[in-house]
């Protein structure tokens, strides 16, 4: 008895070991399958990007809606600064060094404003590497830079808090020309141009311009990120884990092998055990 209650256990723990292989197989087949689609998405935001920069210049107005853009297309737009509408986007990193972006809207026409991400710098650190005063004239500017549909944003963990407006303290006004003083400036981590619209209770245009053309006494990067696309990354990952899926399916195969002589062996030890 004590015999062939020890088979049958074993043999179900046997069992129990080739579904757990076959549920792992399953799981790594999913993966891989998950990371071919990942790849898939890569290659057509890669299109995207590629079509975007390949397109003609636009000449961006009021009468510029989202249905005529493509994300990453080239345009040039001609407005008037509304520095005290400026503000801050913090945590944002370049070649791993903490950094802001300057945020301003550009006035196109009276009561129609489009957001503008002027350039990045670096975060201050301590006393050390402190944000400037920068100028800009107060009449019409023409910019170039590259479409996108929404600000990028960041992980967050809740809502953030409406901007608190600066009442123009971070600016001096001359004949001609605005000094900002970037240290003054309210700070967001992220923002949308409909919350924007809401706070400030103007219009703005449906998309957002990064600005690439430098002006005189720039002190901004202007490298602005883009998506990742390299989806030959994705492709390995996947490879990687239909071969774990291949090695489960072996390891299932060579149990089955083997069920048919353990089922043997025991039942030779059965009739010998009876037989004593």
């Amino acid at each position: 008895m004590m015999l062939g209650k020890t088979l049958n256990r074993n043999t179900t723990r046997w069992w129990l070991a080739i579904g757990f292989l076959l549920i792992l197989a399953t799981v790594f087949v999913s993966l891989g399958n998950w990371q071919l689609n990942r790849a898939q998405e890569r290659r057509v935001i890669a299109q995207t990007i590629t079509s975007g920069q390949d397109a003609s210049i636009l000449t961006l107005s009021t009468q510029s809606t989202l249905e005529g853009l493509l994300p990453w297309q080239r345009a040039t737009v001609t407005g008037s600064w509304r520095p005290e509408l400026s503000f801050l986007l913090d945590n944002r990193n370049l070649d791993g060094r903490p950094g802001l972006w300057l945020a301003t809207p550009l006035e196109l026409e009276p009561g129609r404003l489009l957001l503008v991400l002027r350039g990045w710098l670096a975060r201050p650190i301590g006393q050390y590497n402190a944000l400037p005063a920068i100028t800009a004239p107060n009449g019409p500017i023409s910019l170039e830079g590259e479409v996108a549909t929404h600000v990028p944003r960041l992980y967050s963990l809740g809502e953030e808090a409406p901007i608190q407006w600066m009442d123009n303290q971070a600016l001096t006004i001359r004949e001609g020309e605005t000094t900002l003083a970037l240290k003054d400036l309210p700070r967001r981590q992220n923002v949308s141009i409909a919350e924007l619209s809401d706070d400030l209770d103007q219009a703005f245009m449906p998309f957002v311009l990064l600005q690439t053309s430098a002006v005189a006494d720039d002190v901004f990067v202007r490298q602005w990120p883009k998506p990742s696309i390299d989806a030959d990354k994705n492709v390995g990952y996947a490879i990687q884990w239909f071969g774990f899926a291949g090695i489960a399916l072996v390891a299932i195969g060579v149990l089955l092998w083997r069920m048919p002589r353990r089922a043997k062996i025991v039942t030779v030890l059965k009739d010998k055990t009876r037989g004593n």
